[in-house]
């Protein structure tokens, strides 16, 4: 239970942030509705992720508000709450003792997170491509938190996805769950899988396959892109292209925004326990 003293502002960005409010209005939640009005203290949550272009924060408050900007209006009064946060942030809120809280760093919050992605992408990929997900051969990079989630929901449907890590340990773990996993080079190398492929998932901010295998794929593949940030394409790419950010906040708003209400009022009550 949060204290009934905490200030608690919203930066509004999508569904989820209408039901976090809606879930702490007893505490007085509300919206940022001017840049003007930007609290002296208290909880501020932040959209998830915090910034998708690495520039401006991510949030339907205009006008756009960059990085510096924002972190200029912090202070130690402030509790900022909110997901994959830039180091800018970060090393600003260490250096003046701002506590600074990433939720999709909490186990529980991650692994609900990584889940309503995987299912949200699912529904995402069966809407969206005009063949069957059972018939597809299907490429995932990464197989990180985001990517192992997206492999087990998808192996329910499909016998037929390869995976593609730089990782070792990441590597062994997609092998030992019983998937075809391949390094960044032999995925290079393999033009004829990359021929016959219908639908390439990215899960790495760091695309470990140069650009130029895109070049490679059939001009009816989908690629889509979950991770945050714009993917690099070259020029002779002829494949469908569909960005996915923001999967929890789309598909299921609801169960998300609760739970991220849960996750500032266990973390807010944590540092009021430290400061008695």
């Amino acid at each position: 239970m949060l204290p009934m003293s905490v200030n608690i502002t919203i930066l509004p960005s999508d569904a989820r942030t209408d039901y976090a409010r809606h879930c702490l209005a007893s505490y007085g939640a509300k919206f940022l509705d001017s840049w003007g009005n930007f609290p002296e203290e208290g909880v501020v949550l932040t959209g998830i992720p915090f910034t998708k272009n690495g520039k401006s924060l991510f949030t339907t408050l205009l006008p756009f508000f960059t990085i510096d900007s924002f972190i200029k209006k912090l202070t130690p009064d402030h509790i900022i709450i909110g997901g994959n946060f830039p180091a800018a942030v970060t090393d600003y809120c260490a250096m003046h003792d701002i506590p600074c809280y990433d939720v999709l760093q909490s186990p529980s919050f991650g692994r609900l997170n990584t889940r309503l992605t995987a299912e949200g992408l699912l529904a995402q990929v069966m809407s969206k491509t005009p063949f069957s997900v059972l018939e597809s051969k299907i490429l995932l990079i990464g197989y990180g938190r985001c990517g192992k989630e997206i492999a087990r929901i998808f192996s329910n449907y499909s016998k037929k996805i390869v995976i593609t890590e730089k990782n070792q340990k990441s590597v062994s773990a997609a092998l030992a769950n019983g998937f075809k996993c391949f390094s960044p080079d032999k995925i290079r190398g393999n033009k004829s899988l990359l021929a016959q492929t219908n639908i390439i998932i990215n899960t790495a901010p760091d695309v470990p396959i140069a650009s130029s295998f895109f070049t490679y794929i059939p001009s009816d593949c989908y690629v889509f892109q979950v991770a945050s940030g714009p993917l690099l394409l070259p020029e002779t790419f002829h494949g469908i292209l569909i960005n996915c950010p923001g999967i929890p906040g789309k598909y299921a708003p609801k169960t998300a925004g609760s739970k991220l209400a849960a996750e500032i009022c266990k973390y807010c009550d944590i540092i009021s326990r430290n400061l008695e």
